[in-house]
């Protein structure tokens, strides 16, 4: 590679000195409006310096003709400091390597990232320039006939929005191919010429998406097919759908196939051949007590309750225990493609009939008593305690926090805790209740910096110790809190219980940070805080006997710019200088706090 022979000292000297030419003092920038997006990075004072060393050494090698050289030189320095010098350069290098349509885009994009930093003269070369590359394309428009459409050049996909405005093309052949949904492709090709503007409609042209289904059965009066749930008449069928996924069935009076899924492509064929059984429906019988037998037809089935498929029609269900009055039900079981049938009853103590006996003065219990319900069994007090564990959804970082980046950052994951506590009274599957919870977490994290970034570990402010010095730091954060509210509970009433609850509240939380740092300095910070939130408990799970095993989940909101005081500046000592050292504020939190995890518990009063 031939490099310029511009003197590396001189040219570096230059640029230390601020005597290199720099577009930067030109002019003064634009203002910024207030809804541009945030201002880039600034370039730290060796970028900048080293920025204006590649733009020397790309004017020299411009004025010498090694273009590939100066396009190397100019990147480099746009990478380090983005300004107009480096960007005109750019633009000039790829103009010389004979890369018209580059160096145009590189023009334009001079004119629209640094035109408050042109003077006159250079920004009339610029629009020079433009116009004379202009006339070496050829500038294509494309118009799609749908949003839909995906277009590509030359195999080349183009976005939406560069489908916008006018495309540049070499002059030449190229190809424009686009395709849709339900669409044939678009392909057509065009002879740019230098200087001529093309206009083309992009539009696939739609095909008709359907296929052909085929559905084999003996022909019968009383089996139909079902295509989509619509009856299409006596088996064999076939005919045009569209092309896609299909449920195919046979159904009848007494017989009836299972629903088949069946891939139709789009001008193609698709045959089926369903098989008839016996229709069966689903149905669901629960009975209380749950010792009570359950017959179905005058056949056993089981004790409380049973589930299981019948041939649809009439049945008759029948449950019986001791001490109640046997309960009878006529039911008519559908189709389970149509919905099962779910029954429910409860049995009802008998009335006891006590006749008279020798010497006893009380009176007979007549037969005509009113019966007692045996609901009554289902209301009553009841308590329950869990032992709760989980993690919050949200949690601050505390990694880098300092002004500049750290080397390594190590956060465990948080840990939480908690004992939740509830008492109510059931009326029957609902009940209402008190809820007391206590919750505890655990955050821990730990940052290294090395303070190895450059032979000066400071900043140049003295005033203050730089982020980067060396040491390690250790925050710990924990937090306490309870919650108080009432609520209400659903549960089945069976053996094996589910059941779920929400409870809405406040909760009061109380957090404490401590932040140690070691290492060139040792220093440490602790502060806490608190508040009072609304809140909300819900949770969900399933019991056997006393036992019971579910999901907890805590929310509350906590006030916005819930953060940790900063300190006042104190001096600290490394090596043979004082600093002042200022421990910023921290996030306590972020954002709404969210538990959730599993209980362990038990459960009294069922």
């Amino acid at each position: 590679m031939i490099r310029p022979t511009l003197p590396l000292a001189c040219a570096f000297s230059l640029a230390l000195l601020g005597l290199a030419p720099s577009a930067r003092s030109a002019d003064p920038a634009p203002a910024v409006p207030a809804a541009a997006a945030p201002a880039p990075r600034k370039p730290k004072q060796a970028d900048v310096m080293l920025a204006r060393f590649e733009v020397e050494l790309g004017k020299a090698a411009l004025q010498q003709k090694h273009f590939a050289v100066a396009l190397e030189h100019f990147e480099k320095a746009h990478k380090l400091d983005p300004i107009a010098p480096s960007a005109v350069g750019r633009a000039a290098a790829l103009r010389g390597l004979e890369r018209p349509l580059d160096a145009l885009a590189a023009y334009e994009a001079v004119l629209a990232d640094h035109a408050g930093q042109l003077k006159p003269a250079e920004q009339a070369e610029v629009e020079k320039a433009i116009a004379e590359l202009s006339t070496s394309a050829a500038t294509l428009t494309l118009k799609p006939s749908s949003p839909l459409v995906e277009v590509t050049l030359d195999g080349k996909p183009i976005g939406h929005a560069t489908l916008a405005k006018p495309l540049r093309l070499p002059p030449g052949r190229h190809v424009v191919r686009a395709t849709a949904p339900d669409c044939d492709p678009f392909e057509k090709e065009i002879d740019a010429v230098a200087g001529q503007s093309l206009t083309l409609d992009v539009a696939p042209a739609s095909v008709a998406k359907t296929g052909h289904l085929v559905v084999a059965g003996a022909a019968s009066d009383d089996v139909h097919v079902f295509v989509d749930g619509e009856d299409r008449g006596e088996p064999p069928w076939e005919g045009d759908v569209p092309a896609g996924q299909h449920l195919v069935a046979l159904r009848g009076r007494s017989l009836a196939s299972q629903r088949m899924s069946v891939d139709v492509p789009a001008r193609g064929r698709a045959e089926v051949a369903p098989e008839t059984a016996i229709r069966k429906g689903r149905l669901t019988v629960t009975v209380l007590p749950n010792t009570a037998k359950v017959t179905v037809d005058g056949a056993a089935v089981g004790d409380g309750r049973w589930e299981g498929e019948l041939p649809i029609g009439p049945h008759v269900v029948e449950a019986t225990a001791p001490g109640y009055t046997s309960g009878k039900r006529d039911v008519v079981v559908s189709d389970e493609e149509i919905s099962p049938l779910a029954i429910a009853f409860d049995l009802v103590t008998a009335g006891a009939v006590v006749g008279p006996s020798a010497g006893d003065d009380s009176p007979s219990k007549s037969k005509d008593e009113p019966k007692k319900d045996a609901k009554s069994g289902n209301h009553g007090v009841y308590f329950a305690l869990d032992l709760f564990a989980g993690r919050p959804s949200t949690s601050p970082s505390y990694a880098c926090a300092a002004r500049d980046r750290c080397d390594t950052s190590e956060v465990l994951t948080p840990l939480g805790a908690g004992l939740v506590g509830r008492g109510g009274f059931w009326f029957d599957w609902l009940g209402v209740e008190a809820v007391g919870a206590a919750l505890g977490d655990l955050h821990l994290e730990r940052n290294s910096y090395k303070g190895e970034y450059g032979a000066n570990a400071f900043n140049v402010d003295a005033s203050v110790v730089d982020a980067t010095f060396k040491r390690e730091e250790a925050f710990l954060r924990y937090s306490l809190g309870g919650f108080v509210g009432l609520g209400v509970r659903a549960s089945t009433r069976t053996t094996l219980r589910a059941s779920g609850g929400v409870a809405l509240g406040a909760a009061y939380r109380h957090f404490a940070l401590t932040r140690k740092e070691t290492g060139l300095v040792d220093d440490t910070y602790s502060a806490s805080k608190s508040y009072l939130a609304p809140a909300l408990l819900a949770d969900v799970g399933v019991a056997f006997g006393i036992f019971r095993l579910g999901v907890l989940a805590w929310v509350d909101k906590p006030p916005s710019g819930f953060t940790t005081p900063s300190d006042e500046p104190h001096p600290v000592t490394v090596g043979d200088r004082s600093y002042n050292l200022q421990t910023p504020a921290f996030a306590l939190t972020s954002g709404t706090q969210f538990y959730i995890g599993p209980t362990l518990g038990m459960e009294l009063g069922y």
